[in-house]
Order: structure tokens, then C-alpha cells, then sequence
């Protein structure tokens, strides 16, 4: 249950805090301790319920997706920063002369390290000018997809526009130092004389080419459990057939006095399985009330969900009774005299034989008054989830009710449109004054995880995108590289060496980075996993298989990438990179 409380401006919400256990332990405690129940009691600003609320029956976000989505965004920056460093020094022997001439005429060291930061900073303008434009393009397609209404004039705020300009500063500034200050670092008497090598600040660069893909393989990795969970959630068994299963939700008590009319209406047509009640849709089932139930001590109060049912609930929904028997229409007694009871029940009580338990329908009563009803456990009902898998499934005592407030309606698999469409005729035949509102119990399964779905989606997109800004840079480094290796190529071919031994010896090179990032990111990955699925009660296995299916991707992609200008090199005739020699 949430309370609202409107306080004093600048009330110190700790003062009012310290004070509930207090509270707790004089007023509440001794009602709960004896059911073996422990409330505790929080205060939260209403500002922040959205993103951090965790209180049960709300519909929210979570600010962990906006930090994790924030953090892939920045890892997406730096890995293209890395790609703008190794492309700046790919092109650094023909900026050599350059640099040489600009320092004889009296450039200091300084003013080249700002000209290179200047450079960089205005490519990244460009980038965000160019990013402007992809989004005007894009954000149909994203409101389509997320749900969201996000407007075009959020592109124009002053909020925005300060944040846009700190992230080209900062991505600017990061992508050009290392460029800026490795560039106007060559000597010009070297550069100049012929004898300049760029061969140099190799292993910081391949260090970042390891980063990238230490984060790419992270990513996909993760992307790869995210969907498996997903998976694993959408085709687990709910204890329950949800397929085909129509509910209506009578909203008050009076229309429920036809409900007999309206279930022989229905059963009539043969595409019409079977018709019954239950007291809450099974895909939600609402809080907990206090039962007495028998224990070695005698009756004792006890928190367990209700749910009431008719004879034909549990047929309906294809749920199985696993010891004793279900609730008869034969046997009115049971409405007062019977209860069903889940297997999570018999646990949590350590019964051994649960038949004949007895359970007050209703807590012990004060001193002097009459006890409620006391009925018997006729029937063990196999556990099925009364929620999501998000929830855990908890104890549950099933009451007999003829008539309740939610219907569910079980059709054939053929011609369902034809079916709701009878179902809705006679629906209004004996209810002229309601509303036909029906769902499908599927699709409120479904909506459950429809925000994952999305999260999953657009991680995939980011993942994706991140690998696709990784093999740019793998591609820049093997442009570099090939570039300073020419002459050595031309050697080799003039030896003898074949086009695929020299494809692979350049290889060979960039898969031995793809290697060593392997052992950096599926610890990351695992650990990550590992922590995201504890939120889950009911949750997939992390297979080795997908390690191992992801590097092989990996390297995949990084053969794939190099393979062009590894190819392109090799094939080069010896003749023109040799004739200078």
C-alpha cells in the first residue's frame, strides 16, 4: 500500500524516518510478527517514483537502463575517438612534411598541438551538425518504435545545444590530443632528410584497437543473454494454458447474477471450449489477506494471495491438481467447507500431508467473538506463476465462488474473429447496458515484457552500431599499417610469397589483438550478466556456447574487415612500391 504525505518546505525527511521503528515496533510489529510477515516502511520524493521506485504494483522505469544506455552512448563516443586517432596517425607520414616545414619557419611545438585540437574539434562539429540531420530523419522511426513523442523542437532547447557543444568538446578535444601531440612531436631535420619512420606508438595504438574490441565483444555478449532471457521468459511454462483465453472483467457485482444465462449462451457454439470466473485475471493477481491456518502449535495467522474460483477454473485455464481433488458443483459444501492451496503453500508450512489442514477463512478472531468459517485443504493445485516472471510465485489459497468478477472464456484456435464476434452478440443480447471491453490473456502476458522488448531492441541497435564503429577502426589501423608495411610486401612478393601467405601474415596481426581482447571482455560480460539476471526470480543459464559463438564472431568480423585491404596489398605489384629503392 503507498500513503501520500504533503510536508513542510525544507522538512527534513530524516527526522520523520527515524521515527518508524519506533512507530513499527509499538503499533504494527506485534500484528505481523505472529504471521511470520515483516513490513518495513520507506520515504520516497514523488519526483523520483519514475526512475527508482521499486514499490510493487507500479508501473515505472528504471534509472538502471538510463545509466546503462548512458554508458553504452559513451563507450560508443570513445571507441570513435579511437577510430579518429588511428586515422589521424594512418595519415600521419603525409602530414610529416608538413610539420618538418612548419617547425623550420618557426612553429613552435604548442601552437601545433593546438592547430591538431582545432582540427579535431571542428570534425566533431561537423559530426554533430551531420548527427542534427540523421536524427530529423530518424525520429519518426524512433517514436515509432519506443512509443515515445519525442518533437523536433527538443533539438533547438538551450539544454540541449549546451550539452551537444560539452560533448563536442569532449570528444574532440579526447579523439585530437593523441594526434595533436604525436604529430607535432617529429623531428624536421628527419622528416625532411627522407629518413622519418611513423612506425612509431604502434602498441598505443593496437592497446586501443584492443579496447574497441574488448567492448564490442562485451556488448554482444550481453546482447546475446539479454535476448536469451527474454526468450526464456516469453516461452516459459506459466503453470497455465494462456493461449486462447478471452477475459472480460465485469466491473461491478450487478451484470454477474446472469452470468449462468450468458455461460449456457456461450457454450452453445462449439468453437466455445469452456466458460468460467475467477476473482482476478491470473496473469495479476492482486495483494495478500490473513488466513488462520493449522499448525504444530495450533491455528495461526498467516499472510497468503486469495483467489476465488469456480468448478470450471481450473479445467479452463489447463491448470492440474496434484493431490486430492478440485471444487465440485456436486459439492456445495465447498464454498465454506474447502480450500484449494498451491504447492508453495505445503512448503512454506512443511506439510507433509496436506489434506484435511485446517484453514480459518479469515484471521483468529478477537477474544469473544465467533470464529469465520473454518474449511479444510480438499485439493493441492500444481504452482503457476499469478503474475510475470519478474515475480516470484507466492503462497496462494484458493476460495470456491460461483460468481466473480473476471471472466475467462477459452476458444478454438479457428475462427477466433468469427468467435469474439458471437461472444460479443450475446454479450450485449443479455448485457444491453454494458460495454463489450475483452483482452486476450496472452497479450497482457505479452505487455509485461513489452519494455524489454524495446530495452532488447535498442541495445541491439547500439551493439551493432558499436561493432560497425569498431571495424572502422580495425579498418584504419589495417590502412596504417599496410601503408608502413608496402616496401615489405613488395620484398616478400619479390621472393616468392604468394598472395594468401601475405593476406594472412597481415592478418594474423590485427587477430592477435581481436585475441587479447577476448580475456578482457568475457570477464566483463560475465560479471555484467551475472549481476543483471539476480533482479530475475526465474531466470535462463549462462552457456558457454555463447562465449564461444561470440569470439568466432568476433574474429569473423575482423578477417572480414582487414580482408580488403590485406587483399588489395598483397595484390599490389611489387614494381611500384620497390622503384624508389
Amino acid at each position: 500500500m503507498t500513503s501520500y504525505l504533503q510536508l513542510p518546505k525544507n522538512f527534513d525527511t530524516r527526522r520523520l524516518e527515524s521515527k518508524f521503528p519506533e512507530v513499527y515496533e509499538k503499533y504494527i510489529g506485534p500484528i505481523f510478527k505472529k504471521m511470520g510477515i515483516k513490513v518495513t516502511y520507506e520515504l520516497q520524493p514523488i519526483t523520483s517514483v519514475h526512475l527508482h521506485s521499486k514499490m510493487e504494483g507500479e508501473t515505472n522505469g528504471d534509472i538502471g537502463y538510463v545509466y546503462t544506455f548512458g554508458a553504452v552512448a559513451f563507450f560508443m563516443l570513445l571507441i570513435a575517438s579511437i577510430n579518429y586517432m588511428n586515422l589521424a596517425t594512418a595519415r600521419s607520414a603525409r602530414r610529416a612534411k608538413e610539420v618538418g616545414l612548419r617547425k623550420v619557419m618557426g612553429a613552435v611545438r604548442n601552437r601545433l598541438v593546438g592547430q591538431f585540437m582545432t582540427e579535431s574539434v571542428l570534425m566533431t562539429l561537423l559530426a554533430l551538425l551531420a548527427s542534427i540531420l540523421l536524427v530529423v530523419l530518424v525520429l519518426p522511426f524512433f517514436n515509432t518504435v519506443s512509443g515515445k513523442e519525442i518533437q523536433y523542437q527538443e533539438l533547438i532547447k538551450p539544454r540541449f545545444l549546451l550539452i551537444a557543444l560539452g560533448v563536442v568538446l569532449f570528444t574532440g578535444i579526447i579523439s585530437g590530443s593523441y594526434p595533436a601531440f604525436y604529430l607535432s612531436a617529429f623531428e624536421p631535420a628527419s622528416v625532411l632528410k627522407g629518413s622519418f619512420n611513423a612506425r612509431g606508438g604502434n602498441f598505443f595504438r593496437k592497446a586501443l584497437v584492443v579496447v574497441q574490441f574488448a567492448i564490442s565483444l562485451s556488448m554482444l555478449i550481453c546482447t546475446w543473454i539479454v535476448y536469451q532471457q527474454l526468450n526464456f521468459m516469453r516461452k516459459a511454462d506459466m503453470g497455465y494454458n494462456r493461449e486462447q483465453v478471452l477475459t472480460i472483467n465485469y466491473q461491478d457485482r450487478q451484470p454477474r447474477a446472469r452470468y449462468g444465462a450468458l455461460r449456457e449462451a456461450l457454450l452453445a457454439n462449439p468453437n466455445v471450449r469452456s466458460v468460467a470466473t475467477a476473482s482476478s485475471p491470473t496473469s495479476n493477481m492482486g495483494g495478500r489477506n490473513i488466513f488462520a491456518v493449522e499448525t504444530n502449535e495450533g491455528l495461526k495467522d498467516m499472510g497468503f494471495k486469495p483467489l476465488g474460483i469456480d468448478h470450471d477454473y481450473l479445467a479452463t485455464m489447463g491448470m492440474k491438481v496434484v493431490e486430492g481433488r478440485g471444487f465440485s458443483a456436486d459439492i456445495p459444501g465447498d464454498t465454506t467447507n474447502g480450500v484449494l492451496i498451491n504447492q508453495a503453500v505445503v512448503e512454506r508450512m512443511g506439510w507433509k500431508k496436506p489434506l484435511g489442514k485446517k484453514v480459518l477463512l479469515g484471521g483468529l478472531p478477537p477474544e469473544g467473538q465467533p470464529a469465520p468459517p473454518t474449511a479444510q485443504v480438499v485439493g493441492v493445485v500444481k504452482d503457476f506463476h499469478q503474475q510475470s516472471l519478474y515475480n516470484p510465485i507466492e503462497p496462494l489459497v484458493i476460495l470456491y465462488r460461483p460468481n466473480n468478477a473476471v471472466l475467462h472464456i477459452k476458444i478454438q484456435p479457428k475462427d477466433i474473429e468469427k468467435t469474439v464476434a458471437f461472444i460479443g452478440q450475446k454479450w450485449r443480447e443479455i448485457y444491453p447496458d454494458r460495454l463489450f471491453e475483452y483482452r486476450f490473456l496472452d497479450q497482457d502476458f505479452e505487455s509485461a515484457y513489452e519494455a524489454d522488448e524495446l530495452r532488447g531492441r535498442i541495445f541491439t541497435a547500439f551493439s551493432a552500431m558499436t561493432i560497425f564503429i569498431a571495424c572502422l577502426g580495425l579498418f584504419g589501423l589495417a590502412t596504417f599499417t599496410t601503408e608502413q608495411r608496402v616496401k615489405e610486401i613488395g620484398v616478400r612478393k619479390v621472393l616468392g610469397a604468394s598472395v594468401g601467405s601475405i593476406v594472412t601474415l597481415l592478418s594474423m596481426d590485427f587477430t592477435k589483438l581481436v585475441l587479447i581482447s577476448f580475456p578482457i571482455a568475457i570477464p566483463v560480460a560475465w560479471y555484467s550478466m551475472y549481476k543483471w539476471l539476480e533482479d530475475f526470480p526465474y531466470k535462463t543459464d549462462i552457456n558457454v556456447w555463447v562465449f564461444v559463438v561470440a569470439c568466432l564472431a568476433t574474429l569473423v568480423i575482423c578477417w572480414g574487415t582487414v580482408a580488403y585491404q590485406s587483399t588489395k596489398a598483397a595484390l599490389t605489384n611489387p614494381v611500384k612500391s620497390l622503384r624508389s629503392e
